[in-house]
């Protein structure tokens, strides 16, 4: 999904400060996959982390982890 009027992060940010979806969990799929990255992009309080190519094991797994 492309957001032209709004970054991931900022989208991520909205999120994270609206009561009504804070609690909705959030996995990153993105194609950000040098090192630190995934560290990086958790710290936005994303729930989660995928890096393109996606890997349909992988992601399963990671959503499995997050909605435990």
């Amino acid at each position: 999904m492309s957001l032209p009027k709004m970054s991931g992060e900022k989208f991520i940010t909205f999120l994270k400060e609206n009561k009504e979806t804070i609690n909705i969990p959030i996995i990153t799929i993105t194609a950000q996959a040098m090192k630190g990255d995934k560290e990086a992009i958790l710290k936005r309080r994303c729930n989660g982390y995928v890096s393109k190519p996606i890997d349909q094991a992988e992601l399963l797994e990671e959503i499995r982890r997050v909605f435990r």
